[in-house]
């Protein structure tokens, strides 16, 4: 009874767990961006002026 209660609970996270959306921006890093702001993370003026020069531009 125990497991069919957990796995219940499992398969309900995961129905709640959306995917996430990202920009390539054909960086060499291969690193990628999420295609729009969350709440307590930076924008894009706040990133410039924490990280200066070591982020893309906006194009």
């Amino acid at each position: 009874m125990k497991k069919i209660l957990l796995l219940s609970v499992l398969c309900l996270f995961a129905l709640q767990i959306k995917a996430q959306e990202y920009v390539d921006l054909g960086l060499p890093s291969g690193t990628k961006w999420k295609d729009k702001n969350e709440s307590g993370f930076y924008d894009y003026d706040a990133a410039v002026r924490s990280f200066g020069s070591k982020l893309p531009t906006k194009e």
